[in-house]
């Protein structure tokens, strides 16, 4: 078990719940939520910006006994995590809610949650900060803004508190999936198939200059893996000139 649920902490305001969780007043299987955060964060150093009228501000922080794995798959299959409940929760929506490679969920076009996997050494022990933000609910007002919220009716407190609990089920399958090669590659395939990278027409930077390809796939590692002019490149990470193209 990854997240253990006796270890769980309603927050109110903080500055960041990854921070917060970093803390040694959390054993490893601890996880937090937050109504709301002050300094939120994102990856390559951007803010996350929680929006809407309801949302999930979550921070985990695991370990695995045998973290034999590739550690880039992590992001990877947090995102799964975060997709199987959500489609599980919005059936309405299940045909939009997909990844976008390497860490962001879309619903249609907008982006809808955002993840971070920080990692730490603890006790000669590899640890992992898992962050991730959810709009929930609440009424798009920026057209020229990418996001959204997958209902613009408020569910409550209930329905939030059982959105959370799936979420941490579904994180707790992750130990399952990652120590079975068989069963790691299964679901990258099936990841990959179910996400907006497959097939999908990508912008990139290589070789100096800014590329065009069709992506075919996640390798084992879960980097993305790019045909362009008859030539295979292999992406570890997006970049500010990353994107997906609408052709």
């Amino acid at each position: 078990m990854l997240l253990n649920k006796e270890y769980f902490k309603s927050l109110e305001e903080v500055f960041s719940t990854n921070e917060e969780i970093k803390s040694s007043r959390y054993p490893i299987g601890s996880y937090v939520t937050a109504s709301s955060q002050t300094n939120g964060k994102g990856r390559n150093g951007k803010n996350w910006s929680d929006l809407g009228t309801e949302k999930i501000i979550f921070s985990g922080k695991i370990t695995f006994f045998k973290p034999d794995f590739a550690i880039s798959l992590l992001p990877l299959f947090l995102g799964r995590a975060v997709v199987n409940t959500l489609k599980t929760f919005f059936p309405i929506k299940r045909s939009e809610i997909k990844l976008k490679w390497p860490n962001d969920i879309y619903s249609g076009k907008d982006k809808i949650a955002g993840i971070l996997v920080e990692t730490e050494i603890i006790d000669s022990k590899f640890v992992f900060i898992l962050g991730i933000g959810i709009n929930l609910t609440g009424i798009k007002t920026e057209k020229e803004f990418v996001y959204n919220f997958l209902s613009e009716e408020e569910i409550g407190k209930e329905k939030q508190d059982e959105i959370l609990n799936y979420l941490v089920d579904e994180i707790n399958l992750l130990e399952e999936i990652l120590i079975s090669d068989k069963k790691t590659k299964s679901a990258i395939n099936e990841l990959y198939y179910e996400s907006l990278m497959n097939g999908a027409t990508v912008k990139f930077f290589s070789e100096n200059k800014i590329l065009k390809g069709k992506s075919f796939g996640f390798d084992e590692n879960g980097f993305l893996k790019i045909l362009s002019e008859e030539k295979i490149y292999t992406l570890m990470d997006s970049d500010s000139n990353f994107g997906i193209l609408n052709e």
